[in-house]
Parts: C-alpha cells; sequence; structure tokens
C-alpha cells in the first residue's frame, strides 16, 4: 500500500495478513499472490469432484472451468452457490447461460415462424467474496480498535463458447476485477480461454487457459500482475443399465508461477439423473457431497438442482459449499 498506511498503521497491516492467510491457503497454492481468490473454484458439483471439472460440459458452471465448455449448454441456466469458510468469510457467486439459439431466430416472414438461431452460448458470471467482516483497524497499540472494516475482491465477466466444427470447441471470457481493503481499492481486467474435443462417445479432452494479461491496479499505483494457470482435463461418461451412470474426470493445472502441477481427480455416480453421489481429490485435499435434480417443474417445465459439498481446508478443516441451479 502506500508509505502512510504502513508507518502510521503497523498494527493494521498485521491484522490484515493474518486474516488473508487462512481463506488463501486454503483456496489455492497460489496463496499469498494477486488474485489467489479466482481459484477458488465454482460449484459444489465441481467442488465435490476435486474441481477435476476442466473436461466436464453438462451446466452453467462450465463458464469458470473452460469457456469452450458453453457450447454443450443447450438450455438457459442460473446458478447462484454461497461458500461459507472457517472464521468470518463467505463467497458468493452467480452465473447465467444464454444458448443463441433460445431467441429463436431468423425470422421466416411468409410463415411466421422462427428458425434455429447462431451457434454459441454466452455466459455471465459475478463472483464476490469476503475474507472476513470484521478486520480491526487501530492506529495504537489498544484493546479497542479504531473501528471495524472487510476485505472485499470479487469479479465480473462474459464468457462464450461455440463449436467449430469436427468435434472441437473454442471458448474466450474477459473479466472485470475489484478488491476493497479498508480505504484503499483497486480496478482491474483479464482474459480466459480453453478450447475442447469430443470425438470418442463419453470421452472429452480440454485445455484452459486461465487469467492471460490479468493485472489490478491499486488507487495508490501499486500494480499486480497475476500469474498465467494452465489447466489440462479430460473426463469419460459412461451409462450402466439406462439409470446409472458412473463420471470419472482428472486435471493438471499448472501455474507460470512456477510451483510444481497440481493433479485432480473426480468420480460421480448419478442415478437416473436425478440423485447424485461425488468424491474428488484435489492435490493432497479430499472433497466429497451430492445433488437431487426435480425435472419438469412448473408451467415452463423447468427443472431444479439443489448441490452440496464439503471440501477439507489446508488450515481451518473444511470449507461447506450449496449450489442452486434452475435450468428453463
Amino acid at each position: 500500500m502506500n508509505n502512510k498506511l504502513s508507518c502510521s498503521r503497523p498494527i493494521l497491516m498485521i491484522l490484515m495478513i493474518l486474516a488473508f492467510r487462512p481463506v488463501l491457503a486454503g483456496a489455492a497454492p497460489g496463496a499469498g499472490q494477486p488474485g489467489a481468490f479466482l481459484k477458488v473454484g465454482m460449484d459444489a458439483g465441481a467442488a465435490a469432484m476435486g474441481s477435476a471439472y476442466t473436461a466436464v460440459f453438462r451446466d452453467a458452471a462450465t463458464a469458470y472451468w473452460n469457456p469452450a465448455g458453453l457450447a454443450w449448454v443447450k438450455r438457459q441456466e442460473f446458478m447462484a452457490t454461497y461458500t461459507v469458510f472457517p472464521g468470518s468469510g463467505d463467497y458468493t457467486q452467480l452465473v447465467y447461460a444464454l444458448p443463441l439459439n433460445a431467441w429463436g431466430f431468423p425470422v421466416d416472414y411468409k410463415s411466421g415462424s422462427k428458425g434455429a438461431g447462431p451457434e454459441g452460448t454466452i455466459g455471465i458470471i459475478l463472483r464476490r467474496m469476503v475474507t472476513a467482516y470484521d478486520i480491526e483497524a487501530r492506529s495504537t497499540d489498544s484493546l479497542n480498535p479504531d473501528y471495524l472494516f472487510a476485505n472485499v475482491e470479487g469479479a465480473y465477466g462474459l464468457v462464450f463458447g461455440m463449436p467449430l466444427g469436427r468435434n472441437i470447441y473454442l471458448g474466450l471470457g474477459a473479466k472485470g476485477l475489484y478488491h476493497q481493503l479498508d480505504q484503499e481499492d483497486a480496478a482491474g481486467w483479464g482474459l480466459d480461454a480453453g478450447i475442447a474435443w469430443s470425438g470418442y462417445p463419453g470421452l472429452t479432452a480440454a485445455l484452459a487457459v486461465r487469467d492471460v494479461y490479468t493485472c489490478l491496479e491499486w488507487s495508490t499505483g501499486l500494480k499486480e500482475r497475476f500469474p498465467m494457470v494452465f489447466k489440462l482435463g479430460a473426463a469419460y461418461h459412461m451409462t450402466i443399465r439406462e439409470t446409472h451412470g458412473l463420471l470419472f474426470s482428472a486435471d493438471l493445472e499448472q501455474s507460470l508461477s512456477h510451483r510444481a502441477a497440481r493433479p485432480r481427480a473426480g468420480l460421480e455416480y448419478a442415478w437416473a439423473n436425478i440423485l447424485f453421489l461425488r468424491g474428488g481429490y484435489d492435490d493432497g485435499q479430499i472433497s466429497t457431497g451430492g445433488g437431487v435434480r426435480v425435472p419438469w417443474i412448473g408451467w415452463a417445465r423447468a427443472a431444479l438442482r439443489l448441490d452440496y459439498a464439503v471440501v477439507e481446508d489446508r488450515i481451518d478443516g473444511w470449507d461447506h459449499w450449496i449450489t442452486l441451479k434452475i435450468e428453463f
């Protein structure tokens, strides 16, 4: 931060560091790096499978994991995820996916009918993390704080995925970033991209690149560049006796921060696409969870899905995830 903040509030800065450390350490191996909150992930279903989701394409969550996967989303979807971290922090995420052909154009003016729209799906992402709501600020060594403040980080993005032909799919995304820390704030932007292949029944493979030229500039003039991250993934879905399904997934993530590659693996059992049980491994951490999907509810023949996950935290035990999804 600026010199004034560093010199006049040494105790405040120590409290900030202590407040950030648990969440960042549990969120990603890039703890302490710029944009560590972006690595926390999205969707309780994915979290329960160890976040091995780069090549799993079935819902709006892929807007985060791999933009190319949006090409598989054929219905409008809205999802909301809420995550509780040990202590006083939480994480809220909203995603909306809109297939372009849902608009039903172009129009045949002679018959009045609407033809098929263009290929591809648009995704909108909103994310907000609060590391702590009650960080104490002190200008002197006293028992009573001068005031309380929160550490707030967030991102909003626009993503697009489309088929290229020959079972190849491409996705691109742009995002804006913000960070509010006591009396200082920052803003920035970045890019994400992904490519996917599905040339064999049930099998998908994908490569995603996150934080391409992503940076954050503080009101003090300090600029932070986020390390680029590469993710390689594969997934295989098999159906057993029509109503039973298994999904296997595996990921390998490598950051240009020169840290070791991060392996992930996930397994899901589904019964009639209604009940789900999941488990996962994420670079030494385990996770588990489940979900239920209620199809064809209401006049719009929408489907409602609720997922839950509990994820091992490196420092403070377990994090709890809840995601609500609506397909319409």
